[in-house]
């Protein structure tokens, strides 16, 4: 796993990331590195740095190689404003030639095996129901059960919220075999009818675009910051990036932010944000809803009716949420905002090392760690690394 953070005001925008991987092999075993570059340069001629969590590779590509590769081919081009520079990086992989069939196949696999599994799932409990209850059940009548279950699946799916807006479907009809093979295999002892594959092929379309087989989706964490040519404070843009079918790249939408007014600052954690949030809000988020939960088992021990007790419970949650504001996170800002440039970075930097050390003297696994990378981009000086292990130092 990862720690970064970006933090911004008017004079450039610090960015800090912890080293640590975590790899997962086939035997169930995993290993902790602490080796790994997580920020990245663009290049020499842009004020934009790349930070990326969570997945070490892209497609099977290394995140490292993918973003060399857009540096060659941006050469002196420029944009306006950052998100521009983030909606080229993405039309870039997009388009990367690098990412083959191959690939593409294998992460539609694991988007049919995610989708379909819970419809197995759906069906078991049903079939267990039912054989619990002492019936012996018909062919017609699993079959059934599976309509119900493809139902159930296709109703929730029908009801969330599209990630991916800009999505054609036409490397997931064009590979149909691809997708009934992994029928077969998850349905193995079931009877799949036409229709029903109809239906299991819509699963798969809608998934992809909505991703919502319980958050079982792999993805990459991109976040960008620094200076469009036409921006004088800096901006902040981040996705999530899970995979490419096709012409299809499969990431959320764009999220922006950027400093407007002197004065203005902006902390933005990513990955583990539990330690930073924790800093800048003076709670930590569950201990926060332990003590919500404990002021509610107070109320109805008391016996306190529903109208009462529903204003009370909004009047305390609201009183927590403005002490923060105004104890807490206002005033870091506040001095966030009139920091120079260099102090961005220390900080920076000690958001990065407290949650190394908060992972370290917890039961928590250590999965931030290793020596922690810095940067500062300003609109005058660019790109400049603070800090920069040299991997070919550590032992």
């Amino acid at each position: 796993m990862t720690a970064e953070v970006a933090i911004l005001n008017n004079q450039g925008v610090a960015i800090a990331a912890d080293s640590a991987v975590t790899m997962s092999f086939h035997w169930g075993e995993k290993k902790t590195y602490y080796t790994t570059d997580k920020i990245f340069q663009i290049s020499k001629k842009h004020p934009v740095g790349v930070m990326v969590y969570n997945q070490a590779d892209f497609m099977g590509i290394n995140w490292k190689i993918l973003i060399n590769e857009y540096s060659k081919q941006l050469g002196e081009k420029t944009f306006d404003t950052l998100e521009e520079y983030m909606k080229n990086f993405i039309a870039f992989l997009t388009e990367f030639k690098f990412i083959t069939e191959k690939k593409q196949k294998e992460y539609l696999e694991y988007i049919c095996f995610s989708t379909f599994s819970i419809v197995k799932e759906y069906y078991d409990s049903e079939i267990s129901g039912s054989q619990n209850n002492g019936n012996d059940l018909s062919d017609q009548e699993k079959t059934g059960i599976l309509t119900s279950a493809i139902n159930k699946r296709n109703d929730e799916l029908e009801k969330g919220t599209i990630v991916f807006q800009d999505f054609s479907g036409k490397f997931i009809k064009s590979n149909r075999d691809v997708i009934l093979s992994v029928v077969k295999e998850i349905f193995d002892e079931i009877d799949v009818n036409e229709e029903q594959n109809e239906v299991l092929v819509r699963l798969v379309m809608l998934d992809a675009q909505k991703l919502e087989s319980n958050g079982l989706f792999r993805h990459s964490g991109v976040v960008m910051v620094g200076f469009g040519e036409r921006e004088i404070f800096p901006a902040i843009c981040s996705t999530k990036i899970f995979g490419r079918l096709g012409l299809d790249l499969v990431h959320e939408a764009v999220d922006s932010d950027s400093i407007t007014d002197e004065g203005q600052s902006l902390i933005a954690p990513f990955a583990q944000t539990d330690v930073i949030n924790t800093f800048l809000r003076g709670i930590d988020f569950e201990l926060q809803d332990r003590i919500e939960n404990l002021f509610i088992d107070i109320l109805q021990k008391i016996g306190l009716e529903d109208e009462p007790m529903k204003e009370q419970i909004e009047f305390f949650i609201d009183s927590i949420n403005q002490m923060k504001k105004k104890h807490y996170t206002g005033p870091i800002l506040d001095i966030v905002g009139s920091l120079p440039a260099v102090n961005l970075a220390e900080m920076a930097e000690a958001l990065i090392n407290i949650t190394s050390l908060r992972r370290h003297v917890s039961t928590d696994s250590e999965t931030v760690g290793g020596p922690t990378d810095v940067a500062l981009i300003t609109k005058v000086d660019g790109f400049v690394w603070i800090k920069k292990k040299n991997n070919l130092n550590l032992r």
